[in-house]
């Protein structure tokens, strides 16, 4: 039997982002467009397609074992395009709270209430974030908000997310009374008013082809791979 994998249930994969840096990354809107008839100037015409999708190719290294093996072991769930990763824009261009001027509040982590931490040692992360003050409907691809909530952090060529859902900033427009941001691709999904939008962007991925991640070992038991990878747009 056949299955659509845009219809099946997919499991969701995390990409650990501290153990896997990208040696490089290439983050681009596929707007998907196709070729029409001929102008009346002569000149070709593009039809956009509805369904803008991020596209990327990360080259991962995997030195030592511990991430070869956490690599393995991830890229077998995947189950070629089946399943989904979930993963972090490493943009090495993002505002940090030190480009702030702010301390890091990871530094030593945040526990619990208690003082304490996880089982495992691990403790909470606060990310920059801003909160939408009203909803913004789908479609939209500019927003309100007062930038003080994130000291100015966000710039134009940087991302955001809300939902695993990607967006890169294209203009600020400050006239005195409101800050307006203009973003690409327009919201996939509408943000209810109070949600919050993360700068630490994220988005869902799927491998282009079945035979995604191979990670050979060379001398020193040392592991690379490439990874392209499309944005699953047809999801719930």
């Amino acid at each position: 039997m056949q299955h659509d994998a845009g219809d099946m249930q997919r499991k969701i994969i995390n990409l650990p982002c501290c153990l896997f840096a990208p040696l490089s990354d290439d983050w681009i809107i596929n707007v998907r467009g196709r070729a029409g008839n001929d102008g009346v100037t002569g000149t070709g015409q593009v039809v956009y397609g509805s369904e803008p999708r991020w596209e990327t190719k990360l080259d991962l290294s995997g030195f030592g074992s511990d991430r070869v093996l956490t690599w393995r072991a991830i890229s077998s769930q995947m189950r070629g395009r089946v399943n989904v990763l979930r993963v972090c824009v490493c943009d090495r261009h993002r505002t940090t709270w030190k480009k702030l001027g702010l301390p890091d509040p990871n530094k030593d982590g945040i526990p619990h209430s208690d003082g304490a931490g996880f089982s495992d040692g691990s403790t909470y992360r606060q990310d920059l974030t801003f909160v939408a003050p009203q909803t913004w409907t789908a479609g939209l691809s500019e927003i309100e908000f007062d930038p003080a909530q994130i000291a100015n952090a966000l710039q134009p060529g940087q991302y955001f997310s809300h939902n695993d859902w990607l967006y890169r900033v294209t203009g600020i427009f400050d006239d005195g009374a409101v800050t307006r941001y203009t973003f690409e691709p327009p919201l996939r999904r509408s943000i209810p008013a109070g949600d919050e939008v993360s700068l630490k962007a994220t988005s869902l991925m799927v491998f282009e082809t079945d035979l995604e991640g191979r990670m050979p070992l060379s001398m020193g038991k040392h592991g690379d791979t490439s990874i392209s990878l499309l944005e699953w747009t047809n999801r719930p």
